[in-house]
């Protein structure tokens, strides 16, 4: 059919968009609490495939994309967020 996804889902989608444009603005501005906004997102797009995967009956190699996505984008988070405080530290 010409309808692949229902409303709900579009909605989700256009959520989870708008989260990403907002996060990237606001993690230039450097504000305190986007990096618990953004340690959520990380978390919880994993979460999301993982429920996919089981609504849609997608492959289970995706529960590995979702654990990958996880350990890379935590890794590379947390690395950040130290750099930017040892370069906080250094400025001050």
């Amino acid at each position: 059919g010409t309808e692949r996804f229902s409303l709900a889902e579009k909605s989700i989608i256009a959520l989870l968009i708008t989260i990403v444009v907002v996060n990237c603005g606001v993690l230039f501005e450097n504000r305190p609490w986007v990096r618990y906004v953004e340690w959520i997102r990380i978390a919880l797009y994993p979460l999301l495939l993982v429920g996919a995967i089981s609504l849609y009956s997608l492959p289970n190699y995706f529960y590995g994309v979702a654990g990958l996505y996880f350990v890379i984008s935590g890794f590379w988070f947390s690395l950040i967020n130290k750099q930017l405080k040892i370069s906080y530290a250094q400025v001050v």
